[in-house]
């Protein structure tokens, strides 16, 4: 997983006799069987809080 909203990519190949195609679909994770439906919820609010957490760090490196 790279980050909220957590995508993932299925790749399908399909061959005939000329040539082979790849169909590429994106796909979202929504839960997680130790979260249930709340995963995206979960996944938003992490990602919010680390990103604060580097802001806050990075402004009180400055002062």
């Amino acid at each position: 997983m790279v980050t909220a909203p957590c995508p993932y990519r299925m790749v399908e190949f399909n061959k005939d006799k000329d040539s082979t195609r790849a169909v590429i679909s994106s796909r979202f994770i929504t839960s997680i069987p130790s979260l249930g439906d709340g995963f995206d919820d979960y996944a938003a609010d992490y990602v919010f809080k680390g990103t604060k957490k580097l802001v806050n760090t990075a402004m009180a490196d400055r002062e």
